[in-house]
């Protein structure tokens, strides 16, 4: 059985980034064969994860904070990987300062070293650049989301793309998760809702998203923003939804375990990001049937139906509101049902991913 370290370099949750892109993976892994444990930043493991990962007889290690405490972070990974005898390590990362891992991987005696980059930019461009001669003689085996992350982080061309893949199924469109969701928000069926999946920090633009609706809700009055996530912004973004008088009709539901609940709830999906590398929400979106109305910085990969809509923000808030006035009604069940097809033709199902990722451990 081949062993593997799979470390998710941000903390890992049970909803959103690097921990549901290999959540996804994870699940469709044949577990006779590969033996997989998991390490991330945060100290304690949420409880549904948690109860997921022992069913399958894996591990996971809480290594600390990977930014206020370096030294430890570091002390912790090189213990749990000098006592794991894995064959593989499996870095899930958004920049170059994945050479961290690396180095204590290649120090251990890992021959297989993985990054798996999900980001077509990062927020630490100053490290990244201090760490990237290092990091591309480090790792022996590259991924990346989508062309755009692979370019940024590897322009040597010399990796290989594993497309973020969903549970298909489980994001089909359900006319009683929209009633249950706009009953418990008390948001009639009338109500045209915007809405965003995402973390609540300077990449997703969160600011744009609500100047957006704010144009938008003086043109239709009978409209909700619902956004579903949580994040270092949250309170500033509260802050600007009360000043535009818009407090009661900015709904902000903070980090969801079903957010395919959520997405049935919207009419139509804005995803503004400054950068992206493959974002699942926006896949998962599309598999729910919703018009997507996304920014043009990120993979056009992403574009898999004919629900998504790319614009530009360098142009302002305008342009995004005069698409919003021409959407119509759509038949959401017919909708959903031709997008999971195109996004199971397309390659975005996680079975499908997971079997590529299993040839590239055994490779």
């Amino acid at each position: 059985m081949t062993r593997i370290l799979v470390i998710i370099t941000t903390a890992m949750v049970p909803y959103g980034g690097l921990a549901s892109v290999m959540m996804n993976l994870y699940r469709n892994i044949d577990k006779e064969r590969f033996h997989v444990d998991f390490a991330s930043t945060n100290e304690e493991l949420d409880e549904v994860l948690a109860l997921e990962l022992n069913k399958n007889g894996s591990k996971y290690y809480s290594l600390g904070s990977r930014k206020r405490k370096i030294l430890k972070y570091m002390n912790r990974l090189s213990r749990v990987i000098r006592e794991g005898y894995y064959d593989v390590v499996h870095i899930n990362s958004n920049s170059a300062t994945a050479l961290i891992e690396l180095r204590i991987s290649k120090k251990y005696g890992i021959k297989k070293r993985i990054v798996h980059n999900h980001t077509s930019i990062c927020d630490h461009k100053f490290l990244h650049r201090i760490c990237d001669p290092l990091f591309r003689r480090v790792y022996t085996d590259a991924i990346a989301c989508s062309k755009k992350a692979g370019d940024w982080i590897f322009p040597d061309g010399n990796y290989q793309i594993l497309n973020n893949g969903i549970d298909t199924e489980k994001y089909c469109f359900s006319e009683s998760f929209r009633t249950q969701i706009r009953e418990q928000y008390k948001i009639s069926e009338s109500t045209v809702v915007l809405g965003h999946v995402g973390k609540i920090y300077k990449p997703k633009n969160h600011p744009f998203i609500i100047d957006v609706f704010n144009l938008y809700h003086k043109f239709n009055p009978d409209s909700k923003l619902l956004l579903v996530g949580d994040g270092v912004m949250r309170a500033e973004m509260e802050m600007k939804a009360e000043s535009l008088g818009l407090k009661d009709e900015v709904i902000f539901v903070g980090m969801q375990r079903q957010p395919e609940k959520f997405l049935s709830a919207m009419d139509v999906f804005i995803f503004p990001s400054l950068w992206e590398g493959m974002p699942l929400s926006v896949i998962e979106a599309q598999a729910s049937g919703i018009p997507c109305l996304i920014s043009n910085t990120i993979d056009e990969g992403v574009v898999i139906t004919e629900s998504v809509t790319r614009i530009s923000i360098d142009s302002g808030v305008q342009p995004w509101q005069e698409i919003l006035y021409d959407i119509k009604p759509i038949d959401r069940i017919a909708t959903s049902a031709k997008n999971i097809k195109s996004i199971i033709e397309a390659g975005y199902d996680a079975s499908i991913n997971s079997s590529k990722l299993e040839r590239i451990y055994q490779e």
